[in-house]
């Protein structure tokens, strides 16, 4: 597992950890456009989510070459990784308040492959735009975005 920032996606060069290209190819257009977009890639899936169209996360299965999209997320500005092997969006701002209130969540919300699913207690400091590492299963949350513009991390 590793992430990367992007902003458009045309063409892709898929990297191991250490850095050494495991392959070049030319990806189909996205579904919905995005620019400073965040990706995470788990087994042959990259989910890109955040950004500019950032209630949308798009799947893209490096097997089939083919994008797909999740239901809208619940969360914008989010960090995210894998936990219990699934896509987890950790922090950020609740979709539902988008307009009315800019305030940071501390939940975690995860795609359970059916639906957006409350599956782990929330963090003890809300945050959007945190920076976020898994390893194993140790999850480290950091930096952000927090209530009145500070986070102690």
């Amino acid at each position: 597992r590793y992430s990367f920032s992007m902003s458009k996606i045309f063409r892709s060069d898929l990297l191991t950890a250490g850095g050494h290209l495991l392959k070049s190819t030319n990806i189909p257009k996205m579904l919905f456009g995005t620019s400073s977009a965040k990706a995470l890639v788990h087994h042959q899936s990259a989910f890109v989510y955040g950004g500019i169209g950032e209630e949308h996360v798009q799947v893209y299965d490096v097997r089939n070459t083919k994008w797909s999209a999740l239901p809208r997320s619940p969360l914008v500005h989010s960090g995210a990784a894998i936990i219990g092997n699934q896509f987890t969006l950790i922090g950020g701002e609740d979709t539902r308040l988008r307009y009315t209130n800019f305030t940071p969540t501390n939940d975690l919300v995860t795609w359970t492959g059916k639906e957006w699913k409350v599956l782990y207690p929330p963090m003890h400091t809300a945050r959007s735009n945190p920076g976020v590492l898994a390893i194993g299963d140790l999850v480290i949350v950091s930096g952000g975005r927090g209530v009145n513009d500070r986070v102690d991390t």
